[in-house]
């Protein structure tokens, strides 16, 4: 049986190219995961983001 290689979540986001992204799924729910850009901090810092 051949060694299997497993990237931790951790390694996978910071593998994550600009424009890439992953879903994460946390019991039942899915999440969108992407790097995030300068505008989207500037935007989340200002509190124009929503957590609905």
């Amino acid at each position: 049986m051949g060694q299997e290689l497993q990237e931790t979540f951790e390694e996978v986001v910071m593998n994550l190219k600009e424009h890439e992204e992953v879903i994460v799924r946390v019991r039942d729910r899915a999440y969108v995961v992407a790097p995030a850009t300068a505008d989207d901090v500037k935007r989340i810092v200002r509190g124009e983001a929503s957590m609905d």
